[in-house]
């Protein structure tokens, strides 16, 4: 999936979007705590990954797919561990 793809898809579900980063992070917030973070390693791919990060706990839960802002949040209370926990080599 390319950029432009994932950034259809993030506005699609409900992500507002941020440019800050955007030579290498694309980046979708909703106006609190949550982002959804599509890294540049994955853009292009087959099978794109995406990481769920609430940034007021530090919490985060990576997805094959672009989820709405409140079934990130619910993935996050279910399955949510500290980034320093997860593998970041996903298949």
């Amino acid at each position: 999936m390319k950029r432009e793809e994932m950034e259809e898809k993030f506005v699609e579900a409900g992500w507002s979007l941020d440019d800050s980063f955007e030579d290498y992070l694309l980046i979708g917030h909703d106006g609190y705590r949550l982002s959804l973070l599509a890294h540049e390693e994955y853009w292009g791919t087959d099978r794109p990954i995406f990481e769920i990060l609430d940034h007021e706990d530090m919490n985060t839960y990576w997805v094959d797919e672009v989820p709405t802002p409140r079934r990130a949040a619910r993935l996050l209370r279910e399955h949510s561990r500290p980034p320093e926990e997860w593998d970041l080599h996903l298949p």
